[in-house]
């Protein structure tokens, strides 16, 4: 079994505490010398250089060439011995987990990628064919970097359901939410020393922060479409997580007038077009009166009416309605700074962007320049499963330093498709009933 980092009973000793200290700044800095240590650290020269010995002995850290050669300010004196992070010391794994589609990328420590894959999946499939699938995406992306599950230190897994801060969903509230989160948490846990399942929406908000849109900023909300409307919202700079994970669901607006659903964007616009077509009000030569209303996206409604179809201008002035409405509310309710539109719906909605604020200030709430599309693209919820990876790193530091080199943490290769025996839903049920 590969080794699991827990905490540290009763007060890690100092030197824990300070070695873990030097790895976040390395971290965060291309290189660091004594000096950069003991600022903010309050070490002396000799502890400092100490530690940074003892990481590079563990293999969190290298320690850089001589720097006397490169720049003047070492012609004259000892110059500074330099550290850097190992950044290949351990990997990380982002896996964007949706209905149809899985997305996993491989990270060194700085989250600099190595590698991605996609698949499709069955939006039916079952708990342990979406957990196999999930496993063997991953599987082969190491394989194809020739590498193992002994290097990943953790692996984060962004779905579209709520989740708690244990990495489980709510249980017989919705079935979606079940199918999406199959026991991930429990199930993986055997094959690197750190699972984590996060909301997909929560994993948008954490990269738009990184780097997105919401960087600098303490308070704002990324609204991400998927099957359904999730917001990822951050406010005093804390993620707004709730009891059961389930703050940013947004199942209240379905009581809200002008909103009343929280289907995502594509969902939306295909029930009015399948409505319109019923009532008839869609011309012939109308694009969105052609084929299969399932295969029709909000994009192809963007440009049907950029080039003047009346239907398609018709529903895209619903669902800017719908967009303020929406904005308007979480705007009012949280009072952030900025709304992020993100995913791979957002790129859509640009040319519609400007009615959007122009409603939303009407209907009160936000500033019409805090409404924005997200820089980050259609992988947002990969890139902030990495984001997430990341930050566990930082916020594990002291278990890190103190256990195993980074290679040799998790022993051998665990076996890629082998899960632990574990009760069956039906089981869990009866016990948690009694």
């Amino acid at each position: 079994m590969p080794h699991v980092i827990h905490a540290v009973a009763g007060a890690p000793p100092s030197k824990q505490l300070n070695a873990a200290a030097v790895l976040r700044l390395a971290l965060e800095r291309p290189a660091l010398t004594a000096s950069d240590v003991m600022a903010p650290t309050g070490l002396t020269r000799s502890t400092a250089i100490a530690l940074a010995d003892d990481l590079v002995a563990k293999g969190w850290l290298r320690e850089l060439p001589n720097a006397r050669a490169g720049s003047a300010a070492y012609r004259k004196g000892r110059p500074a011995r330099r550290y850097a992070l190992d950044a290949g010391a351990g990997l990380l794994v982002g896996l964007d987990a949706g209905s149809h589609d899985l997305t996993a990328r491989v990270t060194d420590l700085r989250g600099d990628e190595l590698g991605t894959s996609t698949r499709s999946i069955d939006p039916e499939a079952t708990a342990a064919d979406r957990r196999t699938e999930v496993v063997g995406l991953v599987a082969d992306l190491l394989e194809d970097l020739s590498l193992t599950w002994s290097d990943v230190l953790c692996l984060v897994l962004a779905v579209p359901a709520p989740v708690d801060e244990e990495g489980h969903s709510p249980r017989d509230v919705d079935s979606f939410w079940e199918a999406m989160n199959p026991e991930y948490i429990d199930r993986l846990a055997h094959l690197v020393g750190q699972v984590i399942v996060e909301n997909d929406a929560n994993a948008a908000a954490l990269a738009e922060g990184d780097t997105g849109a919401g960087r600098g900023l303490g308070s704002y909300v990324t609204l991400l479409s998927g099957p359904r409307f999730g917001a990822g919202c951050v406010v005093d700079g804390r993620l707004v997580r709730g009891a059961r994970g389930a703050a940013g669901e947004l199942g209240f607006i379905r009581q809200i007038d002008g909103i009343g659903s929280t289907e995502g964007v594509d969902a939306l616009v295909r029930d009015w077009i399948r409505e319109e077509r019923r009532l008839g009000v869609i011309g012939e030569r109308s694009p969105l009166a052609q084929g299969d209303a399932d295969a029709i996206h909000v994009d192809g409604v963007r440009r049907a009416a950029a080039a003047g179809d009346l239907a398609a201008q018709r529903i895209q002035g619903m669902l800017v309605e719908r967009l303020a409405r929406v904005c308007a509310l979480l705007g009012g309710m949280l009072d952030v700074e900025r709304i992020v539109f993100s995913g791979p719906f957002a790129a859509s909605l640009e040319p519609a962007l400007d009615r959007v604020r122009s409603r939303t200030h009407e209907l009160g709430g936000i500033q019409e320049r805090g409404i924005v599309v997200s820089p980050l693209g259609d992988d947002v919820v990969c890139a902030g499963a990495v984001t997430r990876a990341r930050s566990w790193v930082r916020e594990a530091a002291v278990d890190l330093v103190a256990g195993p080199a980074p290679r040799t943490r998790n022993g051998a290769a665990a076996p890629e498709l082998a899960e632990p025996a574990v009760r069956d839903d039906t089981s869990v049920r009866a016990a948690e009933a009694g």
